[in-house]
């Protein structure tokens, strides 16, 4: 039995996608995030200017993929991004993996988590978009680092994303 409140009309989209004045405040809105919880451990976001800055740098390049969830009315829910970008140099060599996708900066709003639409959390949503994302551009693996034991994430070897169900 879950607990969960029902999340009403979100979709998830990819930030290059949106235009004008609304994506200009949803980079204000993603760059306060950006800065307020990766900080101290991503080079880049050590001021709210340096994190918008980097991401408007992202929507000028095919290596990055950054989707926000929203509201019907556009209220920011959560954020994501897939990117090529290695952390630092040997990052994905000293975790066991060649060069590849990234999965990161996944971070849900606080008043949303726990939430469901359709059977899935925002998190889940937003990882749903990053896979069918790769999978559109013909790429078949996403690397996401994350603490031990968190989530449980489901296997996709090649074609569209299974999405039956995601454990919580």
């Amino acid at each position: 039995m879950s607990f969960a409140s029902h999340l009403s009309g979100l979709h998830v989209q990819d930030i290059r996608n949106i235009r004008g004045t609304e994506r200009s405040r949803l980079l204000d809105v993603m760059a306060g995030v950006y800065h307020a919880h990766w900080k101290c451990g991503t080079e880049g976001y050590h001021s709210q200017r340096a994190a918008r800055k980097h991401l408007k740098e992202r929507l000028e390049t095919d290596r990055v993929a950054t989707f926000v969830a929203l509201t019907p009315c556009g209220k920011f829910i959560g954020t994501a991004a897939v990117g090529t970008d290695d952390f630092y140099d040997g990052f994905c060599r000293s975790n066991g993996l060649d060069a590849c996708w990234v999965g990161r900066d996944l971070f849900t709003a606080p008043w949303a988590r726990g939430m469901v639409q359709d059977g899935l959390k925002v998190w889940q949503h937003l990882l749903k978009a990053r896979l069918n994302w790769l999978d559109a551009h013909g790429h078949s693996a996403m690397a996401v680092f994350t603490e031990p034991a968190l989530w449980t994430f489901p296997r996709c070897t090649h074609g569209p994303v299974p999405w039956s169900r995601v454990a919580d």
